[in-house]
């Protein structure tokens, strides 16, 4: 099988699931998507956004990704769920709502230090705030996923390169300036298991010098 039809078979099994793969241009089109409905409601919000979508955002990511991790302030929820079901039917090629992950809030408030983000975008009813370089390192070490499927491993070196970041110590030292040293701790009750913070550190650490 070429390069083009793995990549439009791995389409047609994200849409079959239910998901959509997202390059930086759907992601635009999705956001003034919603920035329209804002308006239409008269209503103005602030998102935040992190991940995949982050990096595309920042300009530094080529990949897709198949779902917006963020945050949405400053609307009420009931009027913003409204908003996305007229999104969501408005989209081409079709999603569905699991597309909008809103799980990152639970995460930053139970076990971050800090909430680091720049403003890249305000369109006419939408402020996008995205993590910075350093948020989003932080991020992708504490989450610590090895595997197929996963990009955290990829990322993290690349965030690491693009902030200067060579070795072991001056990871560890970025991810307990923005993660809980008992959030960390807790992690890490069993060097054994494959989310053990500190051995996916070694393999960036690794990577960095490959």
């Amino acid at each position: 099988m070429d390069e083009k039809s793995t990549k439009n078979s791995i389409f047609a099994r994200e849409l079959a699931a239910g998901k959509i793969v997202l390059s930086r241009e759907k992601l635009l089109e999705i956001i003034n998507l919603i920035d329209d409905e804002l308006g239409k409601e008269g209503l103005e919000a602030t998102a935040m956004v992190y991940g995949g979508c982050a990096l595309m955002l920042h300009g530094y990511d080529t990949r897709s990704t198949t779902d917006i991790d963020y945050i949405v302030q400053g609307v009420p929820m009931a009027d913003y769920s409204r908003v996305i079901d007229r999104v969501v039917a408005r989209s081409n090629p079709p999603f569905q709502r699991s597309l909008f992950d809103i799980t990152m809030g639970p995460l930053l408030y139970t076990h971050f230090l800090k909430n680091e983000l720049e403003e890249l975008y305000a369109f006419k009813n939408l402020r996008i705030m995205v993590a910075t370089p350093k948020q989003l390192l932080a991020m992708k070490l504490f989450s610590a996923r090895l595997g197929e499927g996963f990009h955290d491993l990829q990322d993290s070196i690349f965030l690491a390169q693009e902030l200067y970041l060579t070795n072991f110590s001056q990871l560890k030292s970025l991810l307990l300036s923005y993660v809980k040293q008992e959030s960390v701790e807790k992690a890490n009750k069993n060097p054994n298991d494959p989310g053990y913070i500190y051995n996916f550190i070694k393999e960036v650490e690794k990577g960095l010098m490959e």
